[in-house]
């Protein structure tokens, strides 16, 4: 959150050059919250959608601060955020 060189970086990979076929450290607790609701493929994309996610929401901190007044550097404020994020896409 402190070093915006490095989240442009990380987020630029993560948006346009990670490999999708490749299994998220996110889609082992996507599968298992779905259990069999949901196929390997819808999985993969939500893990997928919670990686992109966060890295935008990490990349635009300033701008949501400023125009949603949530401030992530904020610890409270940050999880309440992300447990916004997570519940809207993981919701059943």
């Amino acid at each position: 959150m402190d070093n915006h060189k490095f989240t442009k970086a990380i987020t630029g990979f993560v948006l346009f050059k990670r490999d999708l076929g490749k299994e998220s450290f996110t889609y082992p607790y996507v599968l298992k919250h779905y259990k069999e609701k949901k196929s390997e493929a819808e999985c993969r994309l939500i893990a997928y959608e919670l990686s992109t996610m966060m890295q935008l929401i990490i990349y635009r901190k300033d701008d949501i601060k400023k125009d949603f007044g949530i401030d992530l550097a904020d610890e409270k404020e940050l999880k309440h955020f992300l447990d916004m994020r997570i519940d809207l896409l993981l919701g059943d």
